[in-house]
This record gives structure tokens, C-alpha cells and sequence, in this order.
């Protein structure tokens, strides 16, 4: 597994990324930001669609900000990257499935942290500054 695996990775090309959606809300109640905010990050990574010369996978970030138990910012993001196989290999639904859950959060993290670390900026706040994304 471990050989096709590096094999599947060698012919393995992005091809594009993209952001397929966004949706930002801020509390107009200043006085909420000046407690603190307590946040909640979430994220997934997907495949979406198995094509005969690659794939396209999702990956979708929120951020929930609450203090005093009511929701004062909220961030949803879904980016779409799709990716193309250089030589014909046979589809192997598991590769893509590991592939996605391994490789895609390395290649999607450095778009989602700059666009969450913009957003909170542009509503006013500090900007949020997701931490490095690590494989464990």
C-alpha cells in the first residue's frame, strides 16, 4: 500500500484552488468584544468527485466567537481543490481518500489561515491567526 501510495503521490498535480464560498457575521454590539472571546474552530476535508484524470476535494473551515454564551462572530469558509493525475493510473478510491485527509490540508491551510486572518481584520478585530498545520 505503502509503494502505490508514494506512487499515487508522484503523479498527483493541483490544478487549482479555489474559495467556493464564504459567509461572515459580526455582532454590532462593541461592548461584547471588550470581555473576551471564547472561540471554536472546525474544520473538514472531503473528497467531493472522483473523475477518470483526477479528482476535486473540499475543505471547509468555521469559526464560531462567543462571549456570555451568544454568538458574536461567526466565519464559514469552503475551498474547492482539484487535482489532476500526470499518468494513467488505475482510480484507487482508498489513495484519493488518504491523499485528501494527508495532502489537501497541507496544500488548502496557508489559503484558509490568510482569509480568516483578513476577515477578522476587516470586521474590526484582531486579527485570528490560525496555528501551523501539523501531521501527526
Amino acid at each position: 500500500m505503502e509503494d502505490k501510495y508514494k506512487e499515487f503521490i508522484k503523479n498527483v498535480e493541483l490544478l487549482s484552488i479555489y474559495l467556493s464560498e464564504l459567509n461572515c457575521k459580526r455582532s454590532n454590539d462593541n461592548t461584547k468584544f471588550q470581555k473576551g472571546i471564547n472561540i471554536n474552530f472546525n474544520y473538514s476535508f472531503e473528497v467531493e468527485e472522483i473523475k477518470e484524470k483526477g479528482f476535486n476535494s473540499k475543505a471547509i473551515f468555521k469559526i464560531i466567537g462567543t462571549t456570555e454564551n451568544v454568538n458574536v462572530l461567526e466565519i464559514y469558509a469552503e475551498f474547492r481543490a482539484l487535482y489532476g493525475l500526470k499518468a494513467a493510473l488505475e482510480i484507487d478510491k482508498e489513495l484519493i481518500e488518504k491523499f485528501v485527509k494527508v495532502n489537501l490540508p497541507l496544500n488548502i491551510w496557508p489559503y484558509a489561515r490568510e482569509l480568516i486572518s483578513s476577515m477578522t481584520i476587516r470586521m474590526g478585530l484582531p486579527p485570528l491567526i490560525l496555528n501551523t498545520y501539523k501531521i501527526v
